[in-house]
């Protein structure tokens, strides 16, 4: 077994899981899929710590830095889908909450799944998001990933600072399958992170559209050392909301 706490630096890991109305097609295979993401993490890192996050209208934080050998299953009454999209919301809060944390010198390993465009924020802005994104992104010790269903997730993931080399699109109804495979892909990231000089990676779905078109092995955690991004995405679209 590994341990991600090697060389005295932890990797935490920040789950962010949307929950709104359209989720409620896919509301059991989506409590499946997050319990097999965190079994993967759990048995290859169990004192990593983790932060999940469910959202819709509202953010519902789950969990914040608890080790995910302490985090339980999610049980299926917990996620209940309803309401509308409070995509920035979720973002800026969890990197908030995840910044009180973490030590200065651990790696956070981001992962945000979303089947729907923002559509009701009320505190963070897209332009706040992307900055907040681009700078901790630029640190080289944040690697944020976007998964995405109905829509661009190129598009939708660069709208807020996050390449479209870290960006996929995922299909409703293989969502365990796409969740149990970023599982995967992140417990062996984390090994990648141990070096002494891992920074942030360009490529998580190493250039692919669809998390159906990746290959566990190809995506490169199992042995390229993870690298920083190139330049950054410049933001799209009009002013974001105020926080």
């Amino acid at each position: 077994m590994t341990d991600a706490t090697s060389n005295g630096r932890k990797t935490h890991i920040a789950y962010v899981l949307d929950k709104s109305g359209s989720m409620s097609v896919c509301r059991r295979e989506a409590v499946e899929g997050t319990n097999r993401f965190l079994a993967s993490i759990r048995d290859e890192h169990p004192h990593s710590p983790m932060t999940v996050v469910l959202f819709d209208t509202m953010i519902d934080i789950i969990a914040n830095g608890m080790p995910v050998a302490e985090l339980p299953d999610l049980p299926f009454e917990a996620y209940q889908p309803g309401g509308c999209t409070a995509l920035y919301d979720a973002v800026g809060k969890t990197i908030e909450d995840v910044e009180r944390v973490k030590e200065p010198d651990d790696h956070v390993l981001f992962a945000i799944f979303t089947d729907g465009m923002e559509n009701s924020s009320v505190r963070f802005g897209q332009r706040e998001v992307f900055r907040m994104i681009r700078e901790r992104t630029d640190s080289g010790k944040w690697t944020f990933v976007f998964l995405g269903a109905n829509q661009d997730s190129w598009a939708s993931a660069e709208q807020i600072g996050i390449p479209r080399y870290n960006a996929v699109n995922f299909s409703q109804r293989r969502i365990a399958d796409t969740m149990d495979k970023v599982g995967r892909m992140s417990a062996e990231y984390l090994c990648c992170l141990r070096a002494p000089d891992a920074a942030a990676t360009t490529e998580f779905f190493a250039g692919r559209r669809h998390i159906d078109d990746v290959d566990v092995d190809e995506s490169g955690r199992g042995g390229r050392k993870p690298r920083r991004l190139r330049d950054p995405a410049k933001p799209e679209g009009g002013p974001g909301k105020k926080a």
